[in-house]
């Protein structure tokens, strides 16, 4: 009885030691990336506790399993229509070539790749750049036969094959080599990493450029966004507050919240995909609430808060008629200073473009001194308000300062402008702060927070503006 109850328990102590190596809780950190073929496709690519799989994704639905191998994968890169995933395998670069039909693996003489040190172009030649010399470049034939070797008098940072004229080439600090001519042409360089997509390319500082091989990359512009991509015509940019749709030139059109958290955003042909966790979303147009919406529209119970923080002063010309003044030239109400809308030390209720001599006019102030400072804490004596001036109000036994909130100014020119805007989308990227004084005066909806919403607002009212 004794002997049998130490085996069972000895069985038991190894089944649990067994389990223990195979539970999820000790595998690999999963990884899982999307990458486009340029064609409307996405390959799924997923490593797991030492394996890696590829599965084709068309049309936005899952479509099949293509591969799924023990073996290490680095990144992987498209060729045509196929998908070449790479990595390193008992100390050497081995390559996996992946078609909807079948796939293949081959071993090159390289002990290392770099990080985007690889390419291919048609099914003849793949390039990588020495990891040993970034000078050099080593060029196989045929996938795994070592051909030749290219040197330049500049190191190569990044190798791409251009999806247009399918010719490929090497990003250098002051422009890039065409690998196929030895060319060298100068122009700015993108940040890598680099996505194109419909004769676009993004990089990681949010860039967009064409690309042509006799003047390389021409900058458009620039987006805030943790992952920028081009697709279908416009630039979709994620960002905190959701997917943000963007005119080439910058300026939000729509947004789209998803109801999870985005880790990847990624574009093929007219096809945008979010990838969440270990799912992924096919985004329609249809999905975003589109700019040009009247925010009048969006509630019967008040008026846009734009128009009424637009100065509501006009003046009046010899000929007798009226014009709406852009910068407030006259007062025509006189307002207590203790009377305005005070929260804290902001002070709210200054229409925009109003001037300190229209302030002085139209507000009561008896008793005290009223000195206006700007952002830099200098005393100013004319010139339009903006959001954050300190108002500091002193008799002989009182002394009270305010910031001022202009609403709808959230970069302090005192005016709403196509600033608010992009200063309004970095925020929500993340990749600027505002303060306190700003923040209110960006909640255009005055919903008591600082959000998406408000940015729709604020691009709204400059379109009806200019409209």
């Amino acid at each position: 009885m004794n002997k049998h109850f130490k085996w069972i328990c000895l069985l038991c102590v190894i089944s649990l030691l067994f389990c223990s190596t195979v539970s999820p809780s000790s595998a690999q950190q999963d990884t899982v990336s999307l990458i486009p073929d340029g064609k409307g496709n996405f390959y799924w690519l997923e490593t797991d506790s030492g394996y890696f799989s590829v599965d084709l994704i068309t049309n936005g639905t899952h479509s099949r399993r293509l591969i799924r191998e023990k073996q290490s994968v680095n990144g992987g890169i498209i060729n045509g229509s196929d998908l070449i995933t790479y990595g390193v395998v008992y100390g050497q670069v081995c390559l996996n070539i992946i078609n909807e039909q079948s796939s293949r693996s081959v071993m090159l003489e390289e002990s290392a790749i770099l990080s985007n040190g690889i390419t291919a172009a048609g099914d003849q030649y793949i390039y990588l750049i020495n990891p040993n010399n970034d000078h050099e470049i080593h060029v196989y034939r045929r996938w795994n036969r070592s051909d030749h070797t290219l040197s330049f008098s500049q190191p190569v940072h990044a190798l791409f094959t251009d999806q247009t004229s399918h010719r490929p080439y090497g990003i250098t600090t002051g422009g890039i080599l065409d690998l196929e001519s030895g060319t060298f042409v100068s122009c700015t360089t993108p940040t890598l990493p680099l996505h194109q997509n419909d004769g676009y390319y993004t990089d990681s500082k949010g860039q967009l450029f064409t690309f042509r091989p006799d003047t390389g990359f021409t900058r458009l512009s620039v987006f805030s966004g943790s992952e920028v991509y081009y697709c279908n015509g416009a630039v979709y940019c994620l960002s905190e507050q959701g997917v943000i749709r963007c005119t080439t030139d910058g300026i939000p059109e729509a947004v789209y919240t998803p109801s999870q958290p985005v880790t990847e955003l990624s574009a093929s042909g007219n096809n945008l995909l979010l990838l969440h966790d270990t799912m992924f979303e096919k985004v329609s147009s249809h999905s975003f609430l589109k700019l040009n919406t009247d925010p009048s529209e969006t509630s019967t119970e008040r008026s846009s808060p734009a128009s009424q923080s637009t100065p509501s002063v006009i003046s009046q010309s010899s000929t007798g008629q009226t014009s709406t003044a852009s910068v407030v030239q006259e007062a025509d109400t006189v307002l207590d200073f203790r009377s305005l809308q005070q929260d804290g030390k902001l002070l709210r209720g200054i229409p925009q473009g109003t001037t300190i001599a229209v302030l002085k006019k139209s507000m009561i102030y008896d008793g005290y001194t009223l000195t206006v400072r700007d952002h830099h804490r200098k005393v100013i004596t004319s010139g339009i308000i903006g959001t954050g001036f300190e108002l500091e109000f002193q008799s002989s036994a009182d002394t009270r300062s305010f910031y001022t909130v202009i609403i709808g100014d959230v970069t302090g020119e005192g005016q709403q402008n196509t600033n608010d805007v992009r200063t309004l989308m970095r925020y929500f990227c993340g990749e600027e702060d505002l303060s306190e004084a700003a923040r209110a005066a960006a909640d255009l909806n005055q919903d008591q927070q600082t959000d998406i919403r408000d940015l729709l607002y604020c691009h709204c009212c400059l379109n009806r503006e200019s409209g």
